[in-house]
């Protein structure tokens, strides 16, 4: 099912009653995005799941792509670019710099 779901690279596509789209899921991202860049704040802490921290890492890299892109890239680049538990991501205006923390 996951697999059919990533070949079929339809953003719009939702799974059944109550199930989020992929571009409903990057609009949040994007909204996180757009918060956390214009917050006067110097310091933010977000918690959140990896797929939220992938599809950050994305849509920083490449703000103007389209959902579809961003949804043909996702997998291969979630699986290239693993996140550790307790990776620290860092956001600084346009660019991300990853840090692992090791306890």
């Amino acid at each position: 099912m996951v697999e059919d779901y990533w070949r079929r690279c339809d953003p719009a596509f939702m799974d059944g009653a109550g199930a989020e789209s992929f571009s409903a899921f990057l609009s949040r991202v994007r909204l996180l995005r757009a918060r956390l860049q214009d917050a006067s704040e110097a310091f933010i802490v977000v918690f959140a799941h990896g797929q939220v921290m992938q599809a950050l890492r994305l849509i920083t890299a490449m703000p103007d792509a389209d959902n579809g892109t961003v949804m043909a890239l996702f997998p291969t680049y979630d699986r290239d670019n693993p996140i550790a538990n307790i990776q620290v991501i860092v956001l600084s205006g346009d660019d991300i710099v990853d840090c692992t923390v090791s306890l």
